[in-house]
């Protein structure tokens, strides 16, 4: 009998006899090489479908990565081209651009009301004078003899948004004055370092109290100082305090939700928006939300400026925005919260 030279299979030759052993044994060989090819094509096509898998994989990680990359430079460009285009007044005409100054216009906003430069939402909580005049603290009483001027300082930090319309003060002396005396008088805004009101208080004789009227807008959250010096030279030993009674203030309420809205109008393709608004709170204030309908578009960053107050607050969508879809602006404060909003805008990528 001879054998195949690779696989050792047996070659009968005419003189050999078929044997059982043989033939089967050549089976067997044929069937475990048969075996072993199929595991191995198997075990190849598993690698190159693991392989192909791999490098697929990689190639959408690559190019998600440089998609993103694109969009948040395009998200940089839009964002920085509408910082620049605000800064011009009036704005200019561009296409996929809205921007709202909230202290020339109230177009837009729900629940919020004008109060000095902006536009303000407040959920003041409710107070009375005695209320008011326990958050004065009166650092010294007005003291003052011929040889000595010592002034009236009191200071405060607004609890609300509103108006403060008149103040009263207490004056006794040891004789009574002989004329009416001008005590000049200044109210400073702390927070912002200016003076917001300088008038004159006229002490009378033969009157105690003292009023006067101020029409004194206060912000939520400034503080205040009252300074009331004397002018004269009196002649006689004179004492000054603020009183409560006399106080008469009026606070702004809008309720604890307000919002800005805004619809495009704008037939053009898009692939996006890019959206920013400049605010500040006070007290209980969530951070502002914006909407697309019912869609929620997520903040992309906020950052708070070198005062502590004013904050700005930034959004984008990588998705387009439809001709005729309003964009919502939304805000909430808890009792004893304001918000007020300076700006807010929209660009279209």
């Amino acid at each position: 009998m001879n054998y195949t030279k690779n696989y050792h299979l047996p070659q009968w030759v005419k003189e050999d006899r078929i044997m059982m052993d043989d033939f089967n044994q050549m089976c067997r060989d044929m069937e475990a090489g048969l075996a072993q090819n199929a595991a191995s094509a198997a075990a190849a096509d598993a690698k190159a479908a693991a392989a192909s898998t791999k490098a697929g994989t990689e190639a959408a990680r690559v190019s998600t990565e440089a998609e993103s990359r694109a969009f948040d430079r395009i998200c940089r460009l839009a964002y920085n081209h509408y910082q620049a285009v605000q800064k011009i007044s009036p704005l200019p005409q561009q296409s996929g651009i809205f921007y709202q100054n909230t202290g020339l216009s109230g177009e837009g906003l729900t629940n919020m009301v004008p109060f000095q430069e902006w536009y303000v939402m407040s959920n003041a909580a409710s107070m009375d004078a005695a209320g008011l005049y326990a958050l004065i603290r009166q650092e010294q009483d007005l003291y003052y003899t011929t040889s000595k001027k010592q002034p009236l300082i009191a200071s405060f930090t607004a609890p609300f948004c509103g108006i403060i319309h008149k103040m009263g003060i207490y004056h006794y002396s040891d004789e009574s004055l002989a004329r009416e005396h001008p005590f000049p008088a200044k109210i400073t805004d702390v927070t912002e370092g200016r003076v917001v009101s300088d008038f004159s208080w006229l002490i009378s004789p033969g009157t105690s109290n003292h009023y006067h009227d101020l029409e004194l807008p206060i912000r939520q959250g400034h503080q205040y100082r009252l300074e009331i010096t004397p002018a004269l030279q009196i002649g006689n030993e004179l004492h000054i305090r603020l009183i409560s009674y006399g106080l008469t203030f009026t606070r702004l309420f809008t309720g604890g939700t307000a919002s800005a809205s805004y619809t495009f109008q704008d037939p053009g393709s898009n692939l996006g928006l890019v959206a920013a608004a400049n605010y500040a709170p006070s007290g209980d204030c969530a951070q502002p939300r914006l909407f697309i309908g019912s869609e929620e578009i997520p903040a992309w960053w906020t950052r708070t400026a070198e005062n502590g107050r004013d904050r700005e607050i930034v959004f984008r969508r990588n998705k387009q925005v439809k001709n005729g879809e309003t964009l919502r602006l939304q805000f909430s404060c808890g009792t004893g919260g304001a918000l007020e909003l300076y700006d807010w805008g929209v660009t279209l990528l």
